[in-house]
């Protein structure tokens, strides 16, 4: 796979997308897409799971790549929640 961009450069560019909707909207889209990407995981093997590909110099498997977007999404979540501490949290 290609070099990911710089994660600031994508933080700033979600950054900017989110300002144009509305907080509920950002949210629906956020729900959906991980829904879609869920359902498109739920059909791999195990195998498939465990392959390795490669990014620049480094070869990671499909799960551990996984794992570290998922931790990712938790680092963004937490910083919701210290904004919006009293909001219902559905996961």
């Amino acid at each position: 796979l290609p070099i990911s961009p710089a994660t600031d450069v994508i933080n700033q560019h979600s950054s900017a997308e989110s300002r144009n909707r509305s907080k509920e909207e950002t949210i629906h889209l956020f729900i959906a897409t991980r829904k879609k990407l869920i359902t498109e995981l739920e059909h791999l093997s195990d195998e498939e799971w465990k392959k390795e590909f490669v990014i620049k110099d480094n070869k990671i498997a499909l799960y551990d790549y996984l794992s570290g977007l998922v931790e990712h999404d938790l680092h963004h979540f937490r910083q919701v929640q210290k904004v919006l501490p009293s909001a219902v949290w559905i996961c």
